[in-house]
Parts: C-alpha cells; structure tokens; sequence
C-alpha cells in the first residue's frame, strides 16, 4: 500500500474543474428526463408510440460518455502521481578566475578615468556574459585575497566590484605570482580538476616571470593576461593628497612596459590581449582556452522527480471519445455539445492576460501559473513584485535581494540553515548593514561546506 499512501495530485487545482462538470450534467439529465413529464398527460400504454425512445436513449448516452470524457482529462490534466524517478541534472562547472591587479599604479588616469575604473567595468561585462559555470575573484598587490571563491553567483560578483580600489589594499607592491598561487588553491578546494586564470593588470616585472614559473601548473591551469595603461602613463591621483610621489618628491608616473609581459608569453606560451572598448579582447583569449573537454566541464547529478501518471488515463479517454462521434449522440442536444466544449476550453491557454491596478495576479494568472511561476517570470524584470509573488521562501530572498530589500531578503533566507541557506543570509545581512551578524551566518556556512 506504499504507493496509496505516496499517491498525490502534481496539480490539484484542476480538480475544480470537477464542479462545473457536475453542474451542467444535472441540468442536462433533467432536460432530457422531460419524458416523465409526458406521463401526466398521456397514458402510460400509448407512450411508447408516441415518443422515440431511441433517441433519447442515445442522447443519454452521450451525456453520460461527456461526463465520462471530462472527468478522465481533467483526472490527467491534474496530473496523479506516486512514485519518485531519479532525473539526471548536469550543471557547468567551467571554472574561471579573474586575477585583478590592486596595485597602486592602476590608479593612473592614462586611460579614462582611470585604470582600475576600466578594468573593472571589463570584469562587469564579462561577468554578464557568462551565462553559467563558476567565477571566482581575486585581488592583488603586495598580497593576493580573495574577494569570492569560485560560485556560480555573479551577481554577488557585481555588487562587490565597486568597493575595490588600490587605496585599500593592506599591503604595497604587486605580486602576480601570489595571486596565480591563490587562485590555483581556490581551484583545489572546490575539487575542480581545471579552470582558467586571466590575470588583468597594467604590467609586471622581469622577476615576477621566475616566480610565475615556479607556482604555475600548465597541465591544469591555462593562464592569459589582459594588459591595460599606455606607455606614456599618467599620474596616480590620492584622495585628498594630490599626486603620489617618490621618496624625491617627484610624482609617479607608471609607464606600460609591454617586455616583460611578451617574455612571460614566450616562455610559458600565455596568450595576451591589450585591454579594448569591445569585448574582443577577453573574447580572444577565453575563446582560445578549449583547455578541457565537456566531459570535465560538466558536473552530473540527479534529483528525484514525481513521476506525471496522467497521461495513462489517456487510453481510457479514447473509447469514451470514440463512441461520442456515433450518430445521434454528440449533437444529441445543444446542451450535450456545450458540455463537449467546456471540455476542451481549459486546454486553451489566454495570452494577453492583465494584473489590476494594484499589479496582483489577476484570476487568469492564478489560474494558469502557480506564484513561483509567475515570480519567476518577473523575477528579471521587475525583482520587487517577484519577491510578493513567490512562496519559495529561498526565491523570495533572491528576488528582495535582487530589488535591494535586503531586510526582506534576511527575513526570507533566515530560516534556511544550509550553506548556501546561511551564505544568502549572511549577504543579505552585510547588504543591510548588520555586519556581525552576517559574520556569524558566514561562519555557519563555513562549519557545514568547508
């Protein structure tokens, strides 16, 4: 009896079409039991001779063979199950990690308005570019952090690629080599076989090719570097310092020097790109990195689905349909092709479907789309009445996120205690300016995925 006790409608609400059905046939048998009527005025011996019987038969046949018809499809359109199959999922695990150069000479204004400024934006669109498979960002100068390990969250991505500046970096200087080895150890620990590594950066020394090649591993990593700044250079603006000058008192003026980068090419065959105003340039050099295949690319999994039993009923429709079509008994009666009609009008879907003024679901929508699906399909373009119309609690929090509620993002991700549950919370809170408490939720994330 386990599949009694598991058995259940995927879409229940299509049993309300149950209601009219009933409605309409009661009316119907009482039109056609009009014969009774006729008994109150002739005698019962002299009936048969005056009424024909055989058509009336028929027509309650049909009537009969609607009910019939209505109920079965609208038993499948509800969609019965009570079993469980496993449904093969694969996810894109393209991995690549975007090296970002904080140093202090990418604060020249060579290029408008500035080197970082630039750079960033080009991570911006690179980042909306990709459609799936994870991203990971690390910044350097002196030393190498991490800004987001490899996640498939780009727009976490985004909202933190404003706060980068060369001003806050801990530590001078810059260190490309500490980044590579980072970014290789972010890779490592997410149990990624391979990635790729663009290294974005207004130059690098003669010395740092050494230490590249010392921490680089070819046979897993494909390493490309997109150069910005221009070898006339221009001054580094402080705030509120004026220019950045040397221990002689005369202002810096970092210059791109292009020969240390085209050694490191040679050597470690890195391709290399100039930074430009279109998407050539990161196009260029990730297109040329097929670096693995999708096998690798690929992370499969399954998850376990109901399994839509309706459609079985289908073979049991077909005879009732069949008989329908015998003279006499589908055009029986006006009522009875009503009735055949009001079968098939819920299989129509309407297209032009308007909300009230205050932007709810009308009924038409509440009809044809459950509210996680009508989220869903405003999630992208209007992320505020997504957030009111979705039940999922985790897709509430993504939309509020999205809308920037990140009160109503925190209220909605507070209960979920997964890592991915405790992380959204944890962002949601530093959104909202709560920072010890998004601290705390980081830390339950980190105890439960290390």
């Amino acid at each position: 009896m386990e599949w009694l006790q598991q058995f259940h409608f995927l879409r229940p609400m299509w049993l309300l079409a149950l209601l009219p059905a009933l409605v309409v046939f009661v009316l119907l048998l009482q039109r056609q039991l009009s014969r009774g009527q006729w008994h109150k005025a002739v005698d019962a011996h002299l009936l048969p001779h005056l009424l024909d019987n055989t058509v009336q038969q028929q027509s309650r046949n049909g009537s009969w063979l609607v009910l019939i018809a209505w109920l079965l499809t609208t038993l499948a359109l509800a969609g019965p199950s009570w079993q469980k199959l496993p449904a093969p999922v694969q996810k894109n695990q393209d991995a690549l990690v975007i090296l970002l150069d904080m140093s202090l000479s990418m604060a020249a204004q060579d290029i408008k308005p500035d080197r970082t400024t630039r750079a960033i934006q080009k991570i911006t669109d690179i980042i909306r570019a990709r459609q799936d498979g994870l991203t990971a960002l690390i910044s350097y100068s002196g030393e190498a952090h991490t800004v987001t390990p490899l996640t498939d969250d780009h727009d976490t991505i985004q909202n933190l690629l404003p706060s980068l500046s060369p001003f806050i970096m801990p530590k001078p200087g810059s260190r490309p080599d500490k980044a590579i080895a980072l970014a290789q150890q972010l890779v490592n620990d997410s149990g990624i076989n391979r990635a790729q590594l663009l290294l974005i950066t207004d130059g690098i020394q003669n010395k740092d090719i050494q230490r590249i090649q010392n921490i680089f591993e070819p046979q897993r990593f494909q390493l490309s570097l997109l150069v910005i700044g221009t070898e006339e250079g221009a001054p580094i603006a402080v705030p509120n310092s004026g220019f950045l000058r040397d221990g002689s008192g005369n202002i810096v003026l970092p210059q791109l020097d292009l020969e240390p980068i085209r050694e490191l090419s040679q050597q470690l065959s890195v391709p290399w790109q100039p930074l430009r105003f279109d998407d050539s340039d990161w196009q260029s050099l990730l297109h040329q990195q097929q670096y693995f295949d999708d096998q690798n690319a690929l992370q499969h999994t399954q998850f376990d689905q109901w399994h839509d039993q309706g459609y079985w009923l289908i073979f049991l429709l077909l005879p009732a349909v069949l008989m329908l079509f015998r003279r006499g008994v589908l055009f029986a009666s006006p009522a009875t092709v009503i009735l055949a009609l009001l079968i098939i009008a819920p299989l129509f879907k309407p297209t032009n479907v308007l909300a009230d003024e205050q932007n709810s679901p009308s009924f038409w929508q509440n009809l044809w789309r459950t509210p996680d699906q009508q989220g869903a399909e405003l999630i992208a373009s209007d992320p505020a009445t997504a957030a009111s119309r979705f039940n999922n609690p985790d897709w509430q929090g993504v939309a509020a996120y999205q809308a920037g509620d990140f009160q109503q993002s925190a209220d909605a991700f507070a209960n979920n205690q997964t890592a991915t549950g405790r992380y959204n919370y944890g962002n949601a809170l530093a959104q909202n300016g709560q920072y010890q408490e998004a601290l705390a939720a980081y830390d339950e994330a980190f105890a439960t995925r290390p």
